[in-house]
């Protein structure tokens, strides 16, 4: 009984909400037409140009069976410091330069490869799963403080809140390991059948992020509506960069407080992804099989490791901060996302001619 009052109290809220969201977008139309162009320019501007190229090369990774020869190089530095399986190097690397969700992705496809098993894909979703370079870099730090060593430093903080938290919840025990006789089980595909698939496979998770953008970038639109006659506008922030990280980052650029009180809301955004980035991550997740995984807890747990380490990092820099020029203020996006693709496609070439090394050496 208690269970199915609860359950009905869910139901009831639910409609009241989905309810005044029809009220809003009749009452106020123009409004969440103009949130929804923001939304696909968004889309069009950076989620595409950032985050596709690297669906690609994550499917085609995993598709080509790369992630075996990064097993065997990287097993002794990923498994004593985060109890993984050197596998696990390439959703981290991914993750650390692909941006939300793309580590998530990647952390799918080697699950549905075989590389890794469930146990394992939970442990690398709490710290493989990362805000990229390309939206640090090109724009927080330009839009919000003008300035690129802020951007720089804040991609620091996050990569080492990240990979702190992987330590931290390290835990020693039983890891999937791939045999020989597994490997030699694994179906090989050619490189232009891998690459169909892996685009079309991208094309289809990059669409579905795109609409968790437009659909939390309204409810984003519609929630300061509501909430700005009744909270301040430092508490307007804080709300629009749980719900969205980009509109979090534009509502911080556009705020009057303190640089250091930025820099800290800065870190945390990134590290938390807002709701949008948890939808989008669990899409992702759920296509490849994994439903049912934790993200918003070890993601605000992140948030909190990658605010608190912020602290002492705005204190040191602080001054430099304060007379940093904007010189990257125009940089656009792609250009990163350019660089980071021609990265991880030498990686896929060389890792690619070690894997052939290694089968011409195992031959008998």
């Amino acid at each position: 009984m208690k269970d199915r009052g609860q359950k009905t109290g869910t139901q009831f809220l639910a409609g009241l909400a989905i309810g005044l969201c029809y009220v809003w977008l009749i009452v106020d139309a123009r409004a969440a037409s103009a949130a929804s162009v923001s939304a696909l320019g968004l889309c069009a501007k950076v989620i595409v140009p950032s985050l596709f190229p690297f669906f690609v090369c994550s499917n085609l990774f995993c598709a080509l069976g790369l992630e075996r020869p990064m097993e065997r190089v990287l097993s002794r530095v990923v498994e004593p410091l985060f109890g993984v399986p050197g596998s696990g190097a390439a959703a981290l690397f991914v993750g650390l330069t692909g941006g939300y969700p793309s580590g998530a992705q990647s952390v799918g496809a080697l699950y549905g490869g075989g590389s890794i098993d469930r146990k394992t894909a939970k442990r690398l979703l709490l710290f493989c799963n990362n805000c990229g370079p390309a939206f640090i870099f090109g724009v927080v730090g330009p839009s919000v403080f003008g300035s690129s060593l802020a951007g720089l430093l804040l991609y620091l903080v996050h990569v080492a809140s990240s990979l702190l938290l992987g330590i931290f919840v390290r835990k020693s025990g039983h890891m999937q390991e791939r045999t020989a006789q597994d490997a030699e089980n694994v179906p090989s595909v050619s490189f232009s059948s891998a690459l169909t698939a892996s685009v079309k496979k991208s094309g289809q998770t990059a669409l579905e992020v795109c609409m968790f953008v437009v659909v939390f970038g309204v409810v984003t639109a519609m929630v300061q509506t509501a909430l700005r006659p009744v909270l301040p506008d430092w508490a307007l922030v804080i709300v629009s960069g749980l719900l969205e990280l980009s509109g979090g980052a534009s509502a911080l650029a556009e705020a009057a407080m303190p640089q250091g009180a930025k820099f800290f809301l800065a870190s945390f955004f990134l590290a938390f992804g807002g709701l949008s980035v948890h939808a989008q991550t669990k899409a992702v997740l759920s296509s490849a099989g994994l439903e049912g995984f934790p993200v918003f807890f070890p993601k605000l747990l992140h948030a909190l490791l990658a605010g608190i380490l912020s602290i002492p990092v705005y204190a040191l820099f602080r001054a430099r901060l304060e007379a940093a020029q904007a010189f990257l203020s125009q940089a656009p996006v792609l250009p990163f996302a350019v660089m980071e693709l021609m990265l991880c496609a030498a990686i896929c070439l060389a890792f690619r001619k070690m894997a052939g090394s290694n089968l011409r050496r195992d031959r008998v």
